[in-house]
């Protein structure tokens, strides 16, 4: 795979939209197509709420009122599993970018 030389000595990570995790087109199988590492992939799954959000233009108060979903665990619930992706996504983005956050430093009491 070619990488332009602006881009062959950065760190890259590869976003995945519209994500169905049901699909037989998961990120290890995209992943190994392509030859890259699979801990480079973040999704943002497919959720009717956000899209709804994305086309209202209220995604922060989308983002705010999902805040405290917390996963669930003996069901699937397409809210908390959006929400634990986003989490993910944006772990691996504060990772790539060399910003380092304690958990502690997320807690909704500061």
């Amino acid at each position: 795979m070619d990488v332009p030389e602006v881009l062959a000595k950065k760190k890259l990570l590869y976003c995945i939209g519209n994500y169905n995790h049901q699909s037989k087109m998961t990120t290890k199988r995209i992943a190994r197509h392509f030859g890259v590492n699979h801990d480079l992939f973040c999704t943002v799954p497919f959720h009717p709420a956000y899209l709804d959000a994305q086309n209202d233009g209220d995604i922060p108060g989308c983002f705010i009122r999902w805040y405290g979903v917390k996963k669930k665990r003996f069901s699937f619930d397409p809210t908390s599993y959006f929400m634990d992706s986003i989490r993910d996504s944006a772990k691996k983005v504060l990772n790539a970018l060399d910003i380092h956050v304690q958990p502690e430093d997320l807690d909704d009491d500061n």
